[in-house]
């Protein structure tokens, strides 16, 4: 499980740990010797980055149908791509994302973090309520807690972390955990765009509440342009489990006064 904690609710966090480290300054200095390199230092400094000089793009348009096989709203779909090799991870210090809770609704609803990174749950409503996840390595119970306080968690492992209520069955909240430069949240008209790509074989992978998709792409070296469609006519809604891996019950929680 990941490590969670509670604190009060205060001020508004920023993006970012907000952390200054203080460095001491005796105002004397000390001469460096110059450090002679050699052919194998020269051979690595010469050896050429993964990605880094890729101009490649991919984009795109995702057609999401409903019943009936008509087009729906396409927000929401998080769209992920993965290349056979490792890809470059982006060397930045860990940040904390907000996900308030408010008039019984998670706000975002979907949202893509970089791993390490940390939610934070904004208690916002005049209610309890009991934040939690099922999802894997970053499976993580933040307990019931009020008005005013926030509970936060840091998400270690990659993958879709689902986050729901214990309280309130219809409280869902979906975090798509990565790589940032390789992960994109869809707007209603289901577009998307991956800049500065090395050729190669690569899958791309649509996940949406509603369903998924995985479709292979190879990018060459002039720019990429793909029409998907994720038909999800076939849908039905299952209710989600509690925390404890059973149906919700009219009165799941432990204290009568976390109910609205």
């Amino acid at each position: 499980p990941a490590p969670a904690s509670i604190e009060p609710e205060t001020a508004p966090t920023t993006t970012g740990s907000g952390n200054k480290t203080a460095t001491a300054n005796n105002n004397t200095t000390t001469p460096s010797r110059p450090t002679q390199k050699t052919g194998r230092d020269t051979a690595e400094n010469n050896k050429p980055a993964t990605f880094q000089t890729a101009q490649t793009r991919l984009s795109g348009v995702i057609t999401l149908l409903g019943k009936q096989q008509k087009a729906i709203p396409a927000d929401g779909i998080i769209v992920r791509l993965s290349h056979k090799q490792p890809m470059a991870q982006p060397t930045r210090q860990a940040q904390t994302h907000d996900i308030v809770m408010q008039d019984k609704r998670y706000q975002p609803g979907v949202l893509q973090i970089a791993v390490n990174d940390k939610l934070r749950f904004p208690n916002l409503d005049r209610i309890k309520h009991n934040v939690f996840s099922s999802s894997g390595d970053n499976t993580f119970d933040l307990g019931t807690y009020g008005p005013g306080n926030a509970g936060s968690v840091a998400m270690e492992s990659a993958g879709i972390v689902k986050v729901y209520c214990n309280i309130h069955p219809e409280m869902a909240a979906f975090v798509a955990v990565g790589n940032p430069q390789y992960t994109q949240i869809t707007g209603k008209d289901g577009r998307f765009q991956f800049n500065g790509l090395a050729p190669g074989e690569y899958t791309l992978s649509l996940w949406h509440i509603r369903g998924t998709l995985e479709t292979n792409i190879t990018i060459n070296k002039q720019p990429v342009t793909k029409t998907i469609t994720l038909d999800t006519s076939g849908y039905r809604e299952e209710a989600h489990l509690n925390k404890f891996g059973e149906p919700y019950k009219k009165k799941p929680a432990l204290f009568e006064d976390e109910f609205y």
